[in-house]
């Protein structure tokens, strides 16, 4: 916003030998946008000892753009990792329902348990931290269920524990048989057509259970 460049996001670095074989965690930074266009991001505030840095450098792109370039920098445990170019793709709001049968884990067997999720996505929120800026992309929402003995209908009660980050789509819901079901996922592209989903969990009601499957929307 304004001249500011906020990144929030997960790291995935694979470095190779010789230096650290891979990476993985969260990762912030914020930076300020020269007249150029020109920015870097980087973690502001204390870094902790041995904690993982990204930095990200560019040009903030045309108005109306669908992708970001830059480069970017990883140091990994205190060690110089990696560098490289990197694209950013904007992937459009989410606001639909997602439809389909939950399978069993393991070898994916059809439970016949269905779900829709209706799922709206809220502007950003960025949380200014001491050790840096943190941030999400609310989800507010609700789903229906079919096939369940225990409950047929959820509903977002905390926003900041719903969100999308890129491709990531995270939604925990309150059933009405007073259980928690968490859905978390990856949409399969920027269409935005299929949320395939890395699990699906129910706890604290007489219902628990895991579940995979893949979502379409509709």
């Amino acid at each position: 916003s304004g001249n500011t460049v906020t990144a929030v996001g997960d790291l995935q670095a694979g470095c190779p030998a010789p230096n650290s074989p891979g990476s993985y965690g969260s990762f912030g930074g914020v930076g300020t946008v020269a007249a150029d266009g020109s920015f870097e991001v980087a973690p502001k505030g204390t870094i902790p000892s041995g904690a993982n840095v990204i930095v990200l450098s560019g040009k903030v792109p045309a108005a109306g753009a669908t992708s970001w370039s830059g480069t970017y920098s990883v140091s990994v445990q205190g060690k110089s990792g990696c560098q490289g170019p990197f694209t950013a793709t904007a992937f459009p709001v989410v606001d639909a329902t997602y439809t389909g049968e939950l399978m069993t884990t393991g070898y994916a067997k059809p439970t016949g348990v269905v779900v829709a999720l209706r799922l709206t996505q809220g502007s950003a929120q960025i949380l200014q931290t001491d050790s840096g800026p943190s941030g999400y992309l609310p989800l507010s929402g609700t789903v229906t269920v079919s096939g369940a003995s225990c409950f047929t209908r959820g509903t977002i009660q905390l926003p900041y524990e719903s969100y999308i980050g890129g491709s990531l789509v995270m939604a925990v819901f309150t059933m009405d048989d007073g259980s928690q079901m968490k859905v978390w996922g990856t949409l399969d592209s920027t269409d935005e057509l299929a949320i395939s989903l890395v699990g699906v969990s129910v706890s604290g009601g007489k219902c628990n259970a895991s579940y995979v499957g893949t979502l379409q929307r509709q």
